[in-house]
């Protein structure tokens, strides 16, 4: 269990973070002169590090040897056989997923996959199509363009998806393209369950996305692959591990029809917080915004106590679990809005109260957007800064000058979010290459 507490007396930016848990945890380490140890890592007082392997023999360094110490996932990657698909490179694999009239197919030349499927579609109690996939472990971001139809009697859809299982019921999220440029979301919460949808888009684009950042899924658009709009976010009851890639079905069920996918990219990587801060030194902070003026900005961390920051510590503000990328991006952004239609709202953004933005439009006047109807907000340009960083099990990453650790803590200093104190157990990643 986490517990949060204020710590009056050491402020950097008017608190101090501490996290108590247990003290030891599995993980690997990485020393400046280039030795790796894996075992299991324990903080000890006097700024010592204990690494102790599986096999016994303890190692003890001081901190100021640590270049880096990372925690693997807690389900590890499932060992697939080493034989793959004749008509596909590995780690990609194909099935029929559902009751299909006749047999899909899929195949890869010079990275281009060309599927046929039958079946009804993904939608309804029960998906049937086919799918061309791998297993991922984590948090994950898909890409593909769904290219020019082939000239077919049947109506057909194709996209992304990412699935608990190959069961025909199985939880799921998909974002399908249709032959006339229309895109939709659907998603299956649970096994069994029956599918909801937000509503379907008609802008016709070709490129498709998924980012999974733990049960959160969002789907995305783009006329370009350079800039996308969120098409959804839906919650999807997922394993650590969950079925990724490409999918194609008749719609109703006829002949097998076919659709070519192209410029797809499958990328494991943390997506970090599902809702919070960016701050101007690079920090994420995970949370939910509640108010801003001037000043101070309040939100509601992890464990739903009321924080504050001081306003010129925040640059943006988002809603939806951004992928690297876009995050980089909102840093050459002006000020404004993201709307999760797609629209821009360029101006100052001038407090939040009672779920509402307040936003001085350079064309509109001053506008009041719902904060839950935007993808970000952006206060001011983000300058990272910091030599080190810690990454935690709330996905928050906080860039700091200095790292140290004692007896099971590990305390990050000079950040823009304060001095930190955190327990070794509620850390994911320590980064300490620069100091």
């Amino acid at each position: 269990m986490m517990r949060w507490a204020m710590i009056p007396g050491c402020l950097a930016v008017g608190w101090v973070l501490a996290v108590w848990s247990e003290p030891a945890w599995g993980g690997t380490l990485l020393a400046r002169d280039g030795k790796s140890y894996t075992g299991t890592v324990e903080f000890k007082a006097g700024n010592q590090v204990v690494v102790t392997p599986a096999s016994g023999g303890a190692v003890t360094l001081p901190f100021q040897e640590v270049a880096r110490l990372s925690r693997p996932d807690a389900v590890p990657m499932p060992v697939l056989p080493p034989v793959g698909d004749p008509h596909l490179p590995l780690p990609w694999r194909q099935a029929d997923i559902g009751h299909v009239k006749e047999p899909g197919s899929g195949t890869e030349e010079k990275s281009v996959f060309t599927l046929r499927g039958a079946g009804w579609g993904l939608w309804g109690a029960a998906d049937s199509f086919h799918f061309v996939y791998q297993t991922l472990t984590g948090d994950c971001d898909v890409i593909a363009r769904v290219g020019d139809p082939p000239f077919e009697d049947n109506p057909f859809e194709a996209g992304l998806t990412i699935r608990e299982s190959l069961e025909t019921n199985s939880a799921q999220a998909a974002v399908m393209m249709f032959p006339e440029g229309k895109l939709r979301m659907s998603c299956r919460p649970v096994d069994g369950s029956a599918e909801a949808a937000p509503p379907a888009g008609t802008k016709p684009y070709q490129w498709v996305r998924l980012v999974r950042a733990g049960d959160l899924i969002s789907g995305f658009c783009s006329p370009n692959g350079v800039a996308w709009v969120l098409v959804g976010t839906v919650r999807v009851k997922l394993s650590a591990t969950a079925y990724v890639g490409l999918a194609c079905a008749a719609t109703l069920n006829q002949a097998a029809v076919g659709a070519i996918l192209d410029q797809v990219k499958v990328t494991a990587q943390g997506m970090g917080p599902a809702e919070g801060l960016g701050l101007v030194d690079g920090s994420l902070v995970a949370g939910k915004p509640r108010s801003l003026d001037g000043q101070v900005l309040k939100y509601l961390d992890a464990a739903g106590n009321e924080r504050s920051l001081p306003a010129e510590a925040v640059a943006y503000l988002f809603t939806r679990p951004l992928p690297p990328d876009l995050r980089k991006m909102l840093a050459e952004r002006k000020e404004g809005a993201s709307l999760v239609t797609g629209d821009e709202m360029e101006g100052a953004v001038q407090g939040l109260r009672d779920g509402r933005l307040t936003i001085a439009s350079l064309i509109l006047g001053q506008q009041t957007p719902e904060l839950s109807k935007t993808v970000t907000a952006v206060l001011r340009p983000v300058k990272a800064t910091g030599k080190c960083s810690v990454s935690t099990r709330d996905r928050s990453f906080y860039r700091c000058q200095t790292i140290s650790v004692g007896d099971g803590v590990v305390l990050a200093e000079g950040g823009i979010a304060g001095t930190l104190t955190l327990k070794a157990a509620d850390v994911v990643e320590v980064n300490c290459t620069g100091q």
